[in-house]
């Protein structure tokens, strides 16, 4: 199964979230450097960013964007609210940009990503729930919002587990078939029997690091 690792990045610099608050990634001791940390991923090719400062303030970090695309392929999670910030991501030269519910203003943004790039990722943010500051959005069930990004012509799905809890996984074996890639990411219980039509998993930085040590 692919695993492609994940990486916050605020202010320019990755980050990790403890006890509700970020921290730095690097320079603590563990990873003296961005360029060392990714040595640690040498083996995967690609790199989930969520760059913090789209999400939380709409201020795109192109530099981090530019400079992490020169080692692997990105996928810039930057929850955009609008198709200037897509066009601004592919233009720092992210490989695939994610339209992400948890800022996402309505269905007429996913409609409107697909003119962009048959590259596009869509990102269901889960706790408890959609998360959405669109009621349309939160209310429409992950099923039935796989299916209207599947025929919109949105081929990579991403069910983003944020609850503290386990993630039902019926809710994915429920999923639509068809020709589409599905990844799981977020909080997922090491061990779990991962349904089948799971592509890959989406894991923290830390925890690719540790499953890596231990193999």
């Amino acid at each position: 199964m692919e695993i492609i690792p994940s990486i916050s990045f605020r202010q320019e610099w990755p980050v990790v979230v403890s006890e509700g608050v970020y921290r730095p990634l690097v320079g603590t001791g563990a990873y003296d450097s961005v360029s060392e940390m990714i040595e640690y991923l040498k083996e995967h090719s690609k790199i989930y960013l969520l760059d913090i400062d789209a999400i939380e303030s709409n201020r795109l970090q192109t530099e981090v964007i530019r400079r992490l695309g020169l080692w692997k392929e990105v996928w810039a999670d930057i929850a955009p609210r609008d198709i200037a910030t897509i066009t601004d991501a592919y233009i720092a030269g992210a490989d695939r940009v994610v339209v992400s519910t948890k800022r996402m203003p309505s269905m007429e943004l996913l409609e409107d990503s697909v003119s962009m790039s048959d590259r596009m990722v869509f990102t269901i943010d889960y706790k408890n729930g959609i998360i959405s500051p669109s009621e349309e959005v939160k209310s429409i069930g992950v099923r039935k919002l796989v299916n209207k990004a599947l025929d919109i012509g949105l081929y990579t799905v991403v069910i983003l587990n944020l609850s503290d809890n386990e993630f039902d996984l019926d809710l994915l074996r429920d999923l639509p078939e068809g020709d589409f890639s599905l990844y799981l990411g977020g909080n997922i219980t090491e061990g779990v029997e991962i349904p089948d039509n799971v592509k890959g998993l989406i894991l923290g930085f830390q925890e690719v690091v540790k499953r890596q040590k231990r193999d």
